[in-house]
């Protein structure tokens, strides 16, 4: 069943701010180990230090109990790193017990503190960000101001959506394929599905997230926000087995639809980029057909 408020883009350009009704409704909504964590960074914030907004499924009003609890925290810049520090482990000893905890750095956001904390019997993401609050702030796209009486957010912006260039990123994907080819005529199993993991996530599903008016949040929830024959049409170019049949299958069914978004669209020198397309592959055919046959990789 699709969930219907998923498939929307509830980004704004503007900042939203959150009414103390709105604030409640989001509360119930969580489930107890997440209330409990939101509660705590709530807390922190109505001492009067600190202004509140919060990210993601959180902010979009669809969690469940596996979403995080996304948090930027903006202060004055007269706060110490020492005393930000102290207030971090005050808040982590009010929500439960610290698992693990690194920085966000491996997604280029190393500013952001991510921590997996056991709590009521549940173990809650929380990712948090201590921000001071300035002219030019830039939050996520899916935000929410929770409790900001003095203002801090006042100035800040969203984020503006990435931006799809049709003709490059098709362009990109008709030597990729190539690329992955590659990596499966060699033998390179780990690295040729990588490379149709790439092409997928970096080329072909923004294409399709364009084409149907969604945001482009990637993987998220893909089952929920796109229909049927396109979920099953990405299924296909996953790889079966890491073995060259299976990989050739897969890197079959990319071709077939990037040759499909080729189509759709409308762009200057389309014509030479399908004939580019048409060449690559038929390079690969011709290969497949003269490739000696080689014992699977085991």
């Amino acid at each position: 069943m699709v969930r219907r408020g998923i498939l929307k883009d509830v980004s704004s350009s503007r900042i939203r701010q959150c009414s103390s009704a709105k604030a409640a409704s989001i509360l119930r909504r969580l489930s107890e180990p997440h209330r409990i964590a939101l509660r705590s960074c709530l807390g922190l914030a109505r001492k009067g230090l600190f202004s509140l907004a919060i990210h993601g499924s959180v902010a979009a009003d669809w969690p469940d109990r596996f979403s995080d609890i996304d948090v930027t925290l903006a202060h004055d810049a007269s706060l110490s790193r020492e005393f930000l520090h102290s207030k971090l482990r005050s808040l982590i000893a009010r929500i439960g017990e610290p698992l693990v905890e690194f920085d966000a750095g491996h997604v280029g956001a190393p500013d952001v503190r991510i921590m997996y904390l056991r709590c009521s019997g549940w173990v809650v993401k929380l990712d948090i960000r201590f921000v001071i609050a300035r002219a030019g702030l830039i939050l996520p796209a899916t935000s929410l101001v929770l409790y900001d009486p003095e203002g801090r957010f006042h100035s800040a912006s969203i984020a503006p959506p990435p931006a799809i260039a049709v003709s490059l990123l098709l362009t990109k994907l008709t030597g990729w394929l190539w690329f992955g080819y590659g990596r499966i005529a060699r033998g390179e199993y780990f690295a040729a599905a990588r490379s149709i993991d790439f092409s997928r996530e970096h080329g072909l599903l923004p294409l399709i997230l364009q084409r149907h008016g969604l945001p482009q949040d990637g993987h998220r929830h893909l089952e929920q926000r796109l229909r049927l024959p396109d979920i099953l049409a990405l299924k296909r170019t996953y790889p079966r087995a890491l073995d060259h049949g299976s990989l050739m299958e897969a890197l079959s069914n990319l071709h077939e639809l990037i040759e499909l978004e080729l189509r759709r669209s409308r762009f200057a020198g389309k014509k030479g980029l399908h004939q580019s397309l048409d060449s690559i592959w038929s390079c690969i055919q011709s290969s497949e057909r003269k490739r000696t046959v080689r014992a699977p990789f085991t």
